[in-house]
């Protein structure tokens, strides 16, 4: 069932609860005859083909991104971590219960679907961390005895595929692995529209879905590192039922994962500007004989059009000072560089904010457009006074009379009876 959420002349964001494939990845048998009547039934003509997906690994091209973002440090305790994938159908691609296959795309009639994803995330930090493991995939799985793993059929060009898996014990995994009447819940297709996407990839697709996890971040003051792991669910089925005397371990194949530090202290830039103490700074403001970097300006590496390359100041707009400099008014970036002749640098604070400006507005879609019309329509105009002059040239009357002169005597002409 699709639910539009937000619709405009350039907007449109869709949700979907399952996005489920034609068919679902696996073996298939196609048997075809044929009957007529003078001759009757024909032998029949069967056929084996593959609907093959990710199984055993996820290639990095199928991600579109990852949240919290991988590697990074901030208040994440109250954000679930969540992937989003490329492709719209990737989480109802095999089955949960190795028994049980999907309903197809054409099952849809309108109502909820509800279909359970053979995906999951699980995040797990400090004593819960296990050992990542690297093996073939007809070793992984066949674990040890105690070890739990769902008996899936490989083909021949599996088992040699290398795959990651780790071991949990089955008291964490019950713990942390969202109940299976959740997952449903957890993931979901979504459509946006060009002008509300932030992606910058024009091929990839307007469908996408997304995968949530059912745990929290763990913060502290000092930060606490969070690991995310993409497990496989493949034929896991009623994973809940698990005794942990029976089977001690489970073993879940990681398809993907990363890892952030989430503080309990503010570490965002909306953070920190919110902690400011809101009183005005006492200062002296930048003069002639005065130091530029202690006033928040920073020397970088300046690259010129003709190939030259100097250092060049540039501050943002947050200084610590007042400063009675008043950029002129320009029409290109090139009329706000700022010369300093006392250290002999240039100051390209104002054309850097310029530049910045001018590619924040051609990002909008209605401004390119304008743009582009005008363009258009200035090209037209230039033409057609080209080709009025060169015809005035041409077509013009004696002692240079106009060729404006030349046409209302025509259409006087004309009139005449």
């Amino acid at each position: 069932m699709k639910q539009t959420l937000l619709y405009s002349e350039e907007q449109t964001l869709i949700l979907e609860e399952s996005c489920l494939p034609p068919l679902q990845s696996g073996t298939y048998s196609l048997t075809a005859a044929q009957e007529t009547d003078a001759l009757g039934p024909g032998a029949p003509v069967s056929a084996v083909f593959a609907v093959e997906g990710p199984r055993l690994r996820l290639d990095p091209s199928e991600i579109d991104c990852v949240y919290p973002p991988a590697g990074l440090s901030g208040s994440y305790q109250s954000c679930l971590p969540q992937i989003t994938f490329r492709r719209k159908t990737l989480p109802w691609e095999r089955a949960l219960d190795a028994e049980k296959t999907l309903r197809s795309a054409a099952d849809h009639t309108g109502r909820p679907l509800l279909e359970r994803p053979w995906l999951a995330l699980l995040c797990l930090q400090g004593e819960e961390l296990a050992s990542l493991e690297t093996a073939p995939a007809g070793q992984a799985a066949a674990p040890p005895p105690g070890t739990y793993f769902p008996k899936l059929t490989l083909l021949d060009s599996e088992r040699d595929e290398l795959c990651r898996y780790l071991d949990l014990d089955t008291d964490l995994f019950l713990r942390v692995m969202p109940r299976p009447d959740e997952l449903a819940l957890l993931c979901h297709g979504r459509k946006v529209t060009r002008s509300n996407q932030t992606r910058q990839d024009e091929t990839a697709e307007d469908w996408v879905s997304i995968l949530a996890g059912n745990r929290l971040p763990t913060s502290s003051e000092a930060g606490t590192v969070n690991h995310i792991y993409l497990v496989s669910l493949e034929g896991f089925g009623a994973y809940e039922a698990l005794s942990p005397q029976t089977f001690p371990k489970v073993r879940l194949l990681v398809l993907y994962d990363w890892e952030f530090v989430s503080v309990t202290r503010p570490r965002s830039f909306l953070d920190y500007v919110e902690g400011l103490t809101r009183r005005r700074l006492e200062g002296a403001a930048p003069s002639a004989d005065a130091q530029y970097v202690p006033n928040g300006y920073t020397p970088l590496t300046h690259h010129f059009r003709s190939g030259a390359v100097t250092v060049s100041l540039y501050r943002g707009p947050l200084v610590p000072t007042e400063t009675a400099y008043q950029p002129p008014q320009a029409d290109s970036i090139d009329g706000l560089y700022r010369y300093l002749p006392e250290i002999g640098l240039f100051d390209v604070s104002y054309a850097a904010a310029w530049q910045l400006g001018k590619l924040a507005a051609l990002h909008s879609q209605s401004i390119a457009e304008t743009l582009l019309t005008i363009r258009q329509t200035s090209r037209q105009q230039v033409l057609r006074q080209v080709q009025y002059r060169t015809l005035n040239n041409h077509l013009g009357g004696p002692n240079g009379t106009p060729l404006e002169t030349l046409l209302e005597r025509l259409e006087e002409t004309e009139a005449t009876p």
